[in-house]
């Protein structure tokens, strides 16, 4: 009995392109070092890759307005940094409008209160 392996919506994961020797393979990371399954010759895939899709593929590379758009966006996220969502901006003033929280607090548990009195006279 052989042993199997089969792909589960995109399970096998991430392929880079390592050379070897002259050759250019692609290398999944999963499974590097297994050759029947982590790894296959990169034109070959590509060529079933272009069957697969009944067309050929082309070569596509970047105008200057898309390498600038790139540089712009990792700049902006270089000099922001990431922050956690639900943290208050330090630009802006917390609570500025609205009630403030603990006045929530206290109408949810008043609610509350309320809630259980009419129940527990009801029964």
């Amino acid at each position: 009995k052989s042993e199997k392996f089969w792909v589960n919506n995109l399970g096998l994961g991430k392929f880079s392109i390592k050379r070897v020797g002259v050759r250019r393979v692609i290398v999944n990371q999963i499974y590097p070092g297994m050759p029947e399954v982590g790894q296959m010759d990169f034109q070959k895939f590509l060529d079933l890759s272009q069957w697969v899709k009944k067309k050929d593929f082309q070569l596509r590379f970047k105008d200057k307005y898309e390498m600038n758009h790139e540089k712009t966006v990792k700049h902006y996220i270089k000099n922001q940094g990431r922050s956690i969502a639900s943290r208050p901006n330090e630009n802006h003033e917390t609570q500025s409008e609205g009630l403030p929280i603990y006045w929530l607090v206290l109408l949810f548990g008043a609610l509350g209160v309320a809630f259980r009195i009419a129940r527990n006279r009801s029964a």
